[in-house]
């Protein structure tokens, strides 16, 4: 068992002078001008440890903002002069909406865009956006007549004309390289409805496919 007591008088003003030099010393050798390392991989320090940066995997709707302007940096860029097809995403005012600014994805052939993989992060790979929004609208035609069972359900459907802005980007930088407006005259009523459907828009996603092809498939 360790027993320790207070030491005499005279012995600590005999030690008081070899302590205060040593912590002299200790003071001088942590000291920033010394020399020593206080931090990092040295003698006596911590190595700091660094983390590669997480990278995100991209979806369809982080494309979304091309539409107001946004690029998305993690796409690829375009370059027209390398032949091949250049993969591309595209959104549009959303059907039986008339609400214009509220998007959906367009219908992009699949050899014009990529395939979603849970194991890789294709969206990376875009590089071009078109956006197609309304700009015009018209209701020309009230459609009824629509029934269930057989019987009359007094649905209405308000049959619009419009116009289309179709706006191509590239989607690293958000530059628009191609512009064209797309007429959607409206002129037949739909043999069937949504249940909930009060509106009625004719689509244009072929048109717009048409259009951006040869920015998509270049030689």
């Amino acid at each position: 068992m360790l027993v320790t007591s207070r030491p005499a008088l005279s012995r600590v003003r005999l030690m008081a002078p070899l302590f205060a030099a040593a912590i002299a010393v200790l003071a001088a050798c942590g000291s920033p001008s010394s020399g020593a390392p206080s931090s990092g991989s040295g003698a006596g320090g911590t190595a700091k440890e660094t983390k590669a940066p997480i990278k995100k995997t991209l979806t369809e709707t982080d494309f979304q903002g091309l539409c107001a302007g946004a690029p998305q940096a993690a796409a690829t860029a375009y370059d027209k002069t390398k032949a091949g097809i250049h993969p591309v995403l595209g959104f549009g005012s959303k059907p039986y909406d008339s609400d214009a600014e509220k998007l959906s994805p367009l219908d992009i052939p699949e050899g014009f865009t990529v395939k979603w993989d849970k194991d890789k992060n294709v969206y990376t790979e875009i590089q071009l956006v078109v956006c197609a929004k309304r700009t015009t609208d018209t209701v020309v035609k009230k459609c009824d007549g629509y029934k269930k069972d057989g019987k009359p359900t007094g649905q209405v459907l308000n049959l619009h004309s419009t116009t289309y802005e179709v706006k191509l980007y590239t989607a690293s930088t958000g530059d628009v390289i191609a512009t064209k407006n797309i007429d959607a005259p409206g002129k037949d009523c739909p043999s069937v409805a949504l249940s909930d459907q009060t509106d009625e828009y004719e689509e244009v996603d072929e048109q717009v496919v048409a259009f951006i092809q040869p920015f998509v498939k270049t030689t």
